[in-house]
């Protein structure tokens, strides 16, 4: 018997390592499962520095640039995936040709003429879609053979859109990854930037995107500042280096560096030593939500600046409320940092991370009997 043939389609190999975590897990589930797998994505020497994975890679379906390479390869697939990271969003301007939805109902499409099995995989759904896209998005969960959601927000909007589509709440594959030695990344991590090991560590990973202005810099500034002179050793880093969003706070020399605090280059970070900083970090503060799933499944306490509803709902999943929003003042965040600090013992969300665990592998389990039905 011949292994089954994925494709999966999502924003792979962009510089978002999110992302790329996601396709990992992806990969690693369905080849677990006895399948072989294409990736439909960005760039695939982006995605193998970030992961260390060579895999089948195809340009991802553009319209609008006129690239169409991936349909030779859907045609020899048995599943077309919409995998993890994608959002069923639309531009401001919507249309049949370009965008999220637009490019995953064109996908949608091409698997139904070929007759191919097609799902989605830990997607999540954007609220206020245009009639186009409320049209489109309904055709697709109806017409799906498999699909999951990755939080409640998702899973509200399609039965409201499609009452009758079956649809799952799974979880974010990426809850799927493997634990770290905690000890060995400290070394790993003290050695490289030069850190007593006794110090007290702290991970700052900024984001940069539609949702803030130069006074959500600000508030960081004062607040590193403040934890430089409690004697905490202060790293900064990014997980999406897209052109645009988080490397250009980088780029352009905006949050404040001194003996004590200093950047993880983006260029310089893949996948696995993002998340082996992560692991040895004394505390994680993050306004991106993958590297607060990093640390719940590497056991670091953390603070989230939550910017967007899904991580909102990622804390609700955990049953902590104790999280910021883009507008805290330096004060909320240095002494929200330092209580987690100097707690006795550690947030432990190990009975969370089971069940989200539990619910990523599960939808797995289902995508892999699609290929033999």
């Amino acid at each position: 018997m011949t292994s089954p043939r994925y494709l999966v389609s999502g924003p792979y190999g962009s510089g978002n390592l999110g992302d790329d975590a996601i396709a990992l897990e992806i990969l690693n589930q369905i080849e677990r499962h006895g399948g072989v797998v294409h990736l439909a994505g960005i760039d695939a020497r982006r995605f193998l520095k970030s992961t260390g994975r060579k895999v089948g890679f195809v340009q991802r379906l553009n319209l609008r640039g006129l690239n169409v390479s991936v349909v030779g390869t859907l045609w020899k697939c048995d599943v077309v995936v919409i995998g993890g990271g994608e959002q069923f969003s639309e531009p401001r301007l919507a249309n049949p040709l370009w965008g999220h939805l637009a490019t995953n109902f064109q996908l949608y499409l091409l698997a139904k003429i070929f007759r191919k099995k097609f799902a989605a995989v830990g997607v999540g759904v954007s609220d206020g879609l245009s009639s186009l896209g409320r049209f489109a998005m309904r055709r697709i969960a109806l017409g799906a053979d498999f699909f999951s959601v990755r939080d409640e927000g998702s899973l509200q909007r399609l039965k409201a859109l499609a009452p009758g589509a079956d649809i799952l709440l799974s979880a974010d594959p990426a809850f799927l990854g493997e634990r770290i030695d905690k000890e060995e990344a400290r070394c790993q991590l003290c050695r490289r930037f030069d850190i007593e090991s006794s110090s007290k560590i702290v991970v700052v990973m900024p984001s940069n995107d539609k949702f803030h202005s130069m006074a959500y810099i600000e508030q960081l500034n004062a607040s590193v500042k403040k934890l430089n002179e409690a004697g905490v050793e202060v790293i900064y880093a990014v997980s999406d280096s897209q052109e645009g969003y988080d490397s250009e706070i980088f780029n352009k020399g905006l949050l404040h560096t001194s003996k004590r605090t200093r950047w993880a280059p983006p260029a310089s970070l893949s996948l696995v030593q993002l998340i082996e900083m992560i692991t040895a970090a004394d505390c994680l503060v993050s306004s991106r939500m993958h590297p607060l799933i990093f640390a719940t499944c590497q056991m670091t306490p953390f603070v989230c600046l939550s910017r967007a509803g899904k991580m909102d709902a990622f804390m609700k999943i955990l049953g902590d409320d104790s999280y910021l929003r883009m507008n805290f003042t330096p004060v909320q965040l240095v002494e929200l940092i330092m209580t987690k600090l100097n707690a006795a013992t550690p947030e432990i969300y190990d009975p969370s991370v089971i069940r989200a665990r539990a619910k990523a592998s599960a939808q797995f389990d289902t995508l892999a009997k699609l290929a033999f039905k």
